[in-house]
């Protein structure tokens, strides 16, 4: 038998309510730590817990049974939904797979003739004029799971803007944060600047389609990581960034593609928000029954 495991025979008990308890008290925290924390006997038999009748905990051990399942059926759906795009995106990328009525050859082009790189600067700190104003101002630290951001945390005014290298990106601009975490994107919702840690891809109009482009953040990623350089950290230049080589289909193949794509990252992030809420109402419920 594995000296690992404790088996416990609920006794008067439902075992739903307990299982549901032992996961809301956390039993490591009796656990004799003096080497490595474990649990046996001397520890569980003399530990003594508050419950209510049978029928409420019946009802108590239910509630939760039926948040984990749901939990554990959206975590599966969201797994599949993420296994189902990666092999798309697979597919489409390696035009092993086409849209009905596409057939002309893709055709492989320099990131900088399709799109303009741009970076980003910082205004000085020390001056209170260049800040808090009405233009978004992006850090890399701010760039994470969202694919749309429309509000930074910090704002710069117009003076600041003019008085240092920042520029004003458009929206459907894709940050590309380019150091300290090489390869992070999101797409602009609200024309925004950034710090000197992007080489934000900006699509030329009716040439490059933003979605498209940010469904292949994986691509520029590698790029970035394999052709920055530095001694400090790595870093790769908005240079760098232009010689880039994408193979790219005719623009209404593209806005097909980002739209397919767009599709599944909502579905994905539908479940990913479905998950924490349920996470979240489960720890509300397990706060106020078990206190």
């Amino acid at each position: 038998m594995d000296t690992n495991i404790m088996a416990l025979e609920p006794v008067d008990i439902n075992y739903k309510f307990l299982y549901t308890f032992i996961g809301r008290t956390g039993l490591y925290k009796i656990a004799d730590t003096s080497t490595i924390p474990q649990i046996n006997n001397k520890h569980i038999e003399p530990y003594e817990i508050g419950y209510p009748n049978m029928k409420e905990q019946v009802k108590i051990g239910h509630l939760f049974e039926n948040i984990d399942n749901t939990i554990t059926l959206h975590q599966k759906e969201l797994e599949r939904m993420k296994t189902v795009k990666s092999g798309f995106l697979q597919k489409i990328f390696d035009q092993s797979v086409r849209f009905d009525g596409f057939t002309d050859a893709w055709e492989q082009r320099k990131l900088g003739k399709v799109a303009d790189i741009i970076g980003g600067g910082t205004p000085s700190t020390s001056n209170a004029e260049y800040w808090n104003g009405d233009i978004d101002w992006y850090t890399p630290a701010e760039i994470g799971e969202e694919i749309y951001v429309a509000k930074s945390q910090r704002t710069i005014t117009d003076l600041g803007r003019m008085k240092s290298s920042t520029k004003i990106l458009p929206v459907g601009t894709v940050l590309f944060t380019s150091r300290a975490g090489i390869g992070n994107t999101a797409i602009l919702a609200k024309e925004a600047t950034t710090n000197q840690g992007f080489q934000s891809i900006v699509p030329h109009k009716n040439v490059l389609n933003s979605y498209f482009i940010f469904s292949r953040s994986h691509e520029l990623k590698r790029y970035g990581e394999v052709m920055g350089a530095g001694s400090t950290f790595v870093e790769i230049s908005g240079k760098q960034m232009s010689k880039m080589p994408v193979m790219i289909p005719n623009i209404v193949e593209q806005d097909k593609i980002g739209a397919l794509f767009e599709q599944f990252d909502y579905a994905i992030t539908l479940h990913q928000k479905k998950i924490e809420k349920l996470q979240e109402l489960k720890k509300a419920y397990l706060q106020k029954m078990f206190i």
